[in-house]
């Protein structure tokens, strides 16, 4: 009996042996801020109520000592795609994009797991060290709008006095749905009843009348005509950038009356290069409404005259050098 139990822990021991290394040997190399049980700061992401859904789990925003060569993941959704992910693009930068960003990859999606989950592989240069940003960008397939995530880290040494925050940043663009047709009900004709034929009465003789002279007719007197409608006063509308980031503009909402002569005028306080670009539907595939030119501030300004729609709604309108994130709408009413 003892040399059978002898026999059956030794064959136990060389399968727990053999299942702990073919683990070890799967498992793939992860950076050292990356590994469970190092604590780390909360994932960076979009907020829970924007259309675009953004996250990237690694790195974390204070993460130290970044690699060189980093596989990067994370999800990324359109809530209002009717199906698949209904992102287009994700892409990695040190620094912000918009001023001068290095890309350093671009993500693509798992073809099982979690939905919407991506990867992307950095080739980081050996000329960056130290504090940087890294942004993750995700452009929708269904409003061409872009949202993004902000993550501080540290990448090639530890610092022992953390110069960078351990709190991410995001952006989520304003999203406007397409709108949705109204069935216009079909208008029933009344049903054709037919006629009762009428008896018809025999002839009545009726004696020669004597003529009679017309009367005299007096015309009714006529309505005096309406005077015709005012037309709109003309409306002065003004926006602008501002002489830092965040790439916005200083509103996302300008008003006119339906059929107005509007003037917009647009200051650029940055040294950045904006415009405004206003189009004649809900989103950026309907025809331009105006545009002005392409300017670079501080300080500088250019203004464009228009006729405001007489169709009441939303009028899209975007940066052309920015589109994903200087957005807004012209509400006619």
């Amino acid at each position: 009996m003892r040399a059978s139990d002898d026999r059956f822990l030794k064959r136990r021991l060389r399968w727990v042996l053999g299942f702990g290394l073919a683990v070890a040997v799967g498992l793939p190399g992860m950076p050292a801020a990356a590994q469970p049980g190092v604590e780390s700061s909360p994932i960076a992401a979009t907020p829970a109520d924007c259309v675009i859904h953004l996250s990237v789990a690694n790195p974390n925003p204070g993460n130290q000592d970044i690699p060189r060569s980093l596989v990067m993941s994370g999800t990324a959704l359109d809530a209002t795609a009717p199906s698949g992910t209904g992102i287009s693009q994700i892409e990695a930068f040190l620094g912000n994009r918009d001023q001068g960003g290095l890309l350093i990859g671009r993500g693509s999606f798992a073809a099982t797991g979690t939905p919407g989950s991506w990867l992307l592989t950095t080739s980081i240069p050996d000329s960056v060290i130290g504090g940087q940003n890294m942004f993750v960008y995700g452009m929708s397939l269904v409003s061409g709008q872009e949202a993004f995530v902000e993550i501080p880290v540290i990448i090639g040494e530890t610092q022992t006095t953390p110069t960078v925050p351990d709190t991410p940043q995001s952006f989520c663009p304003s999203f406007m749905p397409a709108a949705t047709p109204t069935a216009v009900p079909t208008r029933q004709l009344p049903t054709a009843v037919p006629a009762t034929p009428q008896p018809v009465a025999s002839p009545t003789v009726v004696p020669t009348a004597q003529p009679v002279a017309p009367a005299t007719l007096t015309p009714a007197p006529q309505p005096a005509p309406a005077p015709p409608a005012a037309p709109p006063a003309a409306t002065q509308l003004n926006i602008s950038s501002p002489a830092s980031p965040p790439l916005t503009f200083s509103t996302n909402m300008l008003s006119a009356p339906a059929g107005a002569p509007v003037t917009v005028t647009f200051t650029n306080d940055s040294n950045i290069q904006h415009n405004w670009h206003v189009f004649d539907g809900p989103d950026s595939g309907a025809p331009t409404l105006a545009a002005t030119d392409i300017i670079t501030g501080p300080g500088a300004t250019a203004s464009v005259s228009f006729t405001a729609p007489t169709q009441m709604g939303n009028y899209f309108f975007w940066c052309d050098v920015h589109p994903s994130i200087m957005t807004g709408n012209l509400v006619v009413q």
